[in-house]
């Protein structure tokens, strides 16, 4: 089976990343400033009911999405007239950050988990778009605090066309530990590729395959480029986002099992679950019965991401 190679990107599409980057900086000033002594109040915050975020944006540009799309290198001509839906974490960030940092968390600790994805129609090209943000459920498990923010993107003629629900966690400081491996060995199986799940697209992430997305999308957290910077946060490596490599395989999905009818798809879930160091050279992997799909190095490894999806009749 063919490798599929990434190509490079212009770094001139930052330009077009202004409110992307804005919301980075933004963060990143509130990291800095907010106190690391503040105690929070996990059963209130449980508690809490979150303001919802609205947000018009311009269009994107027509050379951005159709870069992206070769970036993936998905077919821009199943595209003609509308925004791939996987390319929303573009748009939606700002809000995303606007919606986060009503929280009393350091908003750069908090990481990408995964997604779930309703689509209920195209999102026109050449049209502005809006958006609406809102964190809905804050759960805790293990130590963790997840978070799940919904985000509704829509057109004037195409009403409510995506709505994803983000899933982003946070680490709390460890506890006294607890007796819960089984409970851990259970999770950890759902993420180990089935060794009946066939292999359908192999990829070649060159290490700078992190950077022409960031320069892409607007997400430049340098853990994803900057190898010092990924030391330090404890890589070996940089690491791919996990939008990307999700974005990777839902247009895999399309060329490989729906020839290229990038419509087909009604809804996604998509679980980032093992950083994903650059270079890299990982397999898809489909599973027929149940619509389930794993990036992964080898059948019965612990996959990068873990995803499901249902289509349209």
């Amino acid at each position: 089976m063919e490798l599929i190679k990434i190509p490079n990107v212009s770094p001139l599409y930052l330009l077009e990343q202004i409110d992307v980057l804005k919301s980075i900086g933004h963060a990143a000033i509130q990291g800095l400033t907010q106190s690391k002594d503040k105690k929070v109040n996990i059963e209130e915050l449980l508690q809490k009911t979150f303001p919802e975020y609205y947000q018009v944006l311009p269009p994107r540009s027509n050379k951005l999405i159709d870069d992206y799309l070769k970036f993936l290198k998905a077919n821009v001509a199943s595209y003609k007239g509308e925004v791939p839906f996987h390319f929303f974490p573009q748009w939606a960030f700002p809000i995303i950050e606007r919606a986060l940092s009503d929280l009393p968390f350091n908003f750069i600790e908090i990481m990408n988990a995964g997604y779930k994805a309703e689509i209920n129609g195209p999102i026109p090209r050449n049209e502005k778009i809006y958006v609406k943000a809102q964190l809905q459920k804050i759960q805790e498990k293990n130590n963790i605090l997840y978070f799940t923010t919904k985000v509704v993107s829509e057109t004037e003629i195409s009403k409510e066309a995506l709505i994803a629900y983000l899933t982003t966690l946070l680490r709390l400081p460890k506890k006294e530990k607890t007796n819960k491996t089984e409970k851990k060995n259970k999770t950890l199986q759902e993420y180990i590729v089935p060794f009946e799940a066939k292999e359908i697209a192999r990829f070649n992430f060159p290490s700078n395959t992190g950077l022409n997305y960031s320069i892409l999308s607007g997400d430049i957290n340098p853990v994803h480029w900057l190898e010092p910077y990924a030391n330090m946060m404890g890589f070996k490596r940089v690491i791919l986002h996990g939008f990307a490599s999700s974005a990777f395989c839902i247009e895999a999905i399309n060329n490989n099992l729906f020839a290229g009818n990038v419509s087909k798809i009604k809804e996604i879930e998509i679980k980032f679950t093992k950083p994903l160091l650059l270079p890299a050279k990982p397999k898809l992997y489909y599973l027929r019965e149940n619509n389930h799909f794993y990036l992964a190095e080898a059948k019965l490894a612990r996959a990068y991401l873990v995803g499901n999806f249902k289509t349209k009749e």
